[in-house]
């Protein structure tokens, strides 16, 4: 007798029951969604929790990420809101499990500072990777939430990375608001609004209700604070006419809602309210309003249009939420950099931001300030080797700068200037490198960076763009970007050629720039997916004042260096200089000064009637790469 037996071969993957249960601050079973995610995947799937605050998972065995973005009751009283990251990001599941998203046990994430501050952007986020896989999710909470919260986890994750990160932008406030014995910490200007001048008054201050008319009848306002209740009966910029009406000074609005906002009281699109508007969160507006009921309250405001310091800080954690997250800054644990921007005029107005970078990605997530810019600023940052730091600013219908990424040492101390001369086609770390993916060149050189920044010009200016190999035009633009197509894999000359001009009405400076690079390129090797072009970059320093000009007699140094990985650079063998005082009609060869830095210095002597300085750099490399750049009224002379 013959039998057959059949075997089916193949893998079989065990499931195991997954229960999570997400509480709140209060110990307290809420709903709430928690990101589910298998690392070694790219997606995380959303699972919401029942009534009960329990999410119950039928999974595969392996190692799962369960973190969930809660919002909780906030630092500043049962009726304020704040954000707290729960969870376990390594789970090692072999067997039915439950996992505690337990939000009594976070604990406070904060940095404080010396100085007294207002938060102006605020973002809470995790990045977890394994193998191929990874994502990263994050919060960016303006001013929204009042407080950080997290959950330590009970040890170090052992399957693949996980980081966690909170970033605060702290400035000097541009509205406080206190009494005799409690300051308002928690008060937001509003959008529309007629800001205060500088300074600081003492007002009294009156209770209007809800904040319509009717309200203020038999109401002495004039050039006081006016408190009212935000509500849905009498809307934004009816309280504030209202409130205009009867000559108050300050409306704060006590809001309704938990959580921190910037609302409109504009009377139309275009036109303001004639009054400062701000808000109070419910618990400290409350207790404002009962002080005012008991009897007379003078109510002290403080008004800074423009901040004279700021602090940029973040706390990072590689594998682990560690239990102690409340950490006090000092000048000692801070790095400090005095930043300049020359503004043409008192009235130019402009913004800017300090972006953090994280080593584990290449993403900087925060929000450009319109606040006004002061001449000279105080910041402080953050130090730490899990980011970097980099800066951009902008002035209205001018220039955006970015300067390059840069990382700090704890207690020390530096400079940076914004739309400085000498602006001119640049290139840094902080920007989109020139490269070469197969037979394609892509490369993309704005033509206004002052010192070491990439500048973007956003008014009366020009460029124009022509990438040759040997005498062939590959390709040509009248933007920042342009690219071409090699005529072949080999190791081949290139030629990039970038010419500005820009109206001197306009801009005084950097009327004309002309820039050619030279560079040899081949195709990138196999399994290699781009390689970073060797464009050699020139910097220069030269001290001018706020207007741009500097001494008849004074230093000019000027330096060469590649980008940050580029493919076939050398050694940088020599750089030559000329100086123009009549706008390029006549040159003058510098003799240079070498450095131990590797930079070189030219001492300069402007004739008596000289106005500007026009000069003609140019450095090669012994691979073969070079540079050179002319730039017209390149800076003053005074």
């Amino acid at each position: 007798m013959l039998t057959r037996t059949a075997i089916a071969v193949g893998t079989f993957t065990p499931y195991h029951q997954l229960r999570l249960e997400l509480t709140d601050r209060a110990g307290k079973p809420t709903r709430g969604m928690i990101e589910l995610g298998q690392p070694g995947g790219y997606d995380i799937a959303f699972v919401e929790t029942d009534a009960d605050g329990v999410a119950q998972l039928y999974l595969p065995e392996g190692v799962w990420s369960a973190m969930s973005f809660l919002n909780v009751t906030g630092s500043h009283g049962p009726n304020s809101l704040g954000l707290a990251l729960l969870g376990d990001p390594d789970i090692d599941l072999r067997t039915d499990t439950t996992i505690k998203l337990d939000g009594k046990a976070a604990r406070r994430v904060e940095s404080t500072v010396p100085q007294q501050t207002a938060d102006t952007f605020t973002r809470l986020d995790y990045y977890r990777s394994q193998g191929a896989g990874r994502w990263r999710s994050f919060i960016a909470g303006g001013v929204f939430f009042d407080s950080f919260w997290a959950q330590p986890t009970s040890r170090d994750v052992r399957h693949g990375d996980f980081y966690v990160g909170a970033r605060w932008r702290k400035e000097q406030p541009v509205l406080t608001v206190g009494t005799a014995t409690v300051d308002f910490d928690d008060v937001v200007r509003q959008q529309g609004t007629t800001q205060l001048p500088q300074g600081r008054w003492t007002l009294p201050a009156v209770f209007a209700g809800n904040g319509a008319a009717s309200d203020y009848a038999g109401l002495n306002a004039r050039d006081r604070v006016a408190v009212v209740r935000r509500n849905w009966e009498v809307g934004d910029a009816e309280q504030a006419a209202a409130a205009a009406a009867a000559g108050v000074k300050v409306l704060l609005v006590v809001n309704d809602f938990p959580w921190r906002e910037v609302r409109d009281y504009s009377i139309d699109f275009f036109t303001p309210t004639p009054i400062e508007v701000a808000m109070l969160s419910t618990d400290e507006g409350e207790a404002l309003i009962r002080q005012i009921q008991r009897g007379s309250t003078k109510v002290q405001v403080g008004s800074q249009p423009v901040a004279d310091y700021a602090y940029d800080l973040v706390q990072a954690y590689h594998n682990r939420i560690p239990r102690e997250l409340s950490r006090t800054e000092t000048p000692k644990t801070l790095a400090r950099i005095d930043v300049g921007f020359n503004l043409p005029t008192a009235q130019t107005r402009g913004g800017e931001f300090r972006y953090d970078w994280p080593s584990y990605n290449n993403w900087g997530i925060g929000q450009t300030s319109n606040r006004p810019l002061a001449a000279v600023r105080t910041d402080w940052v953050s130090t730490g080797d899990l980011y970097t730091w980099g800066q951009e600013a902008y002035l209205d219908a001018a220039t955006y700068q970015i300067d390059p990424r840069t990382s700090y040492r704890a207690g020390s101390r530096s400079q940076e200037r914004f739309f400085a001369p000498i602006e001119r086609p640049h290139l840094n770390n902080n920007f989109k490198l020139p490269t070469r993916s197969g037979d394609t060149l892509n490369l993309d050189v704005p033509g206004w960076g002052g010192a070491d920044h990439v500048g973007m010009a956003m008014s009366a200016a020009a460029q124009t763009n022509q990438l040759y190999q040997g005498d062939r035009l590959l390709g040509q633009s009248s933007s920042t970007w342009v690219s071409g197509t090699a005529p072949g894999a080999g190791d081949l000359p290139y030629r990039l050629v970038v010419q500005t001009t820009q109206d001197p009405t306009v801009g005084r400076y950097s009327t004309s720039t002309d820039t050619r690079w030279t560079f040899r390129s081949k195709a990138p090797a196999a399994g290699v997916e781009s390689n970073v072009l060797p464009l050699l970059q020139l910097d220069y320093t030269v001290d001018t004042d706020p207007a741009g000009t500097a001494p008849g007699r004074t230093d000019l140094t000027v330096s060469a260096a590649h980008l940050p990985g580029a493919t076939g650079c050398g050694n940088v063998r020599s750089i030559s200089l000329e100086i123009s005082y009549d706008d390029g009609a006549h040159w003058q060869r510098q003799s240079l000064d070498r450095s131990r830095d590797g930079s070189w210095t030219a001492n300069l002597r402007a004739p008596r009637n000289a106005g500007y300085v026009s000069l003609r750099a140019s450095a090669t490399d012994d691979a073969g790469n070079s540079v050179s750049q002319q730039v017209i009224r390149a800076f003053g002379v005074r």
